[in-house]
């Protein structure tokens, strides 16, 4: 495998719109995203849920906390209503939401219209996998590889704007030394080098 930059590789597929991840590693995925980040972000958080973020631990992964609100939500409704209110104002970059289940098409064009409103971007952590048919920009699958110590395979299971629509794009993601490093396979490099 060879290095790249998350940069040129995984945001090509990260749009403005709604994206949908869910898997062991996802919350890592978007902390991933979170890094070198300079815009406002909202983070949302259903108040029963019993996995709390620690957010000084984000420090730790590069993020700067000081521009993330960490915002608790009772109920899907309040939550979808959130992140189309901060989509739709323009005043963010990015609206993340743990704990949801996967929108229906209605729910999922209304952020996807709201996020181009605002040019932001809305990362929904869903609980368990997604698979029924909605508006989302990205669909990821996000998992600890088997048998291998802090890495994690990656997903690529949806994208709208790319037409791309499978299971089989994939990278490996490392954890080395509290830092990210992301490592592209290569035959998927040469897949998406020809797209």
């Amino acid at each position: 495998m060879h290095s790249v930059s998350q940069n040129n590789i995984i945001n090509q597929f990260l749009s403005i719109g709604n994206h949908e991840v869910f898997g062991d590693f996802a919350t890592y995925f978007i902390m991933l995203q979170l890094q070198q980040a300079k815009h406002q972000v909202i983070w949302l958080k259903g108040h029963n849920d019993a996995d709390y973020l620690y957010p000084n631990a984000l420090v730790n992964l590069g993020v700067n906390i000081k521009n993330i609100t960490f915002i608790t939500y009772q109920n899907q409704q309040q939550a979808l209503w959130i992140m189309e209110e901060a989509l739709r104002s323009g005043a963010l970059g990015t609206v993340i939401a743990e704990g949801l289940k996967q929108p229906n098409l209605l729910q999922s064009r209304r952020l996807n219209l709201a996020a181009q409103t605002g040019q932001a971007k809305a990362f929904m952590l869903l609980h368990g996998t997604s698979q029924n048919a909605n508006s989302a920009m990205t669909r990821w699958q996000v998992d600890i590889c088997a048998g291998a110590q802090n890495q994690y395979q990656v997903k690529l299971l949806r994208s709208r704007q790319k037409g791309f629509i499978s299971g089989e794009g994939n990278w490996i993601m490392d954890i080395k030394h509290e830092k990210f490093h992301l490592n592209l396979a290569p035959t998927f490099a040469t897949q998406q080098l020809t797209a």
